[in-house]
């Protein structure tokens, strides 16, 4: 597969990762706190407040959020071939009470970052209108 058609790949599974928004639904606000000191676990966190940026149905607000996904990564092998993958952690509280919603863990490779990054969107995006329902 060439760059070009991984890249359109990519940019298909982005834009169908969030489903459209309602007219009459502003974007829920939403803050992503991270602690970890592997590069990919940055990387994959930075991707991940690009996917809220670009969706319609949540907005990354520090100030007045009224969600928060918290996630930690790690390096599963600093020692043996660092930055080739990491393990990561999410929880997605909300209110002021920071009501649990929503945990997931799991584990991305360098190649697939980007998948990742569109997966952990969608929980968030589930976690956080579970949230609004309720």
């Amino acid at each position: 597969m060439n760059i070009k058609s991984f890249a359109a790949v990519i940019l298909a599974m982005a834009t169908a990762a969030v489903p459209a928004a309602r007219a009459d639904t502003p974007p829920a606000p939403v803050w992503v706190e991270y602690s970890g000191d592997d590069t990919l676990g940055k990387d994959l966190v930075h991707l991940l407040r690009e996917q809220i940026t670009r969706s319609p149905l949540m907005r990354l607000s520090r100030d007045v959020a009224f969600c928060r996904a918290k996630v930690q990564t790690i390096d599963p092998s600093p020692d043996y071939d660092p930055g080739l993958q990491t393990v990561y952690s999410i929880v997605v509280v909300c209110g002021l009470a920071d009501v649990f919603v929503t945990s997931s863990i799991g584990r991305c490779g360098a190649r697939v970052l980007d998948e990742c990054a569109v997966t952990l969107s969608r929980r968030l995006y589930d976690g956080v209108m579970q949230a609004v329902n309720e």
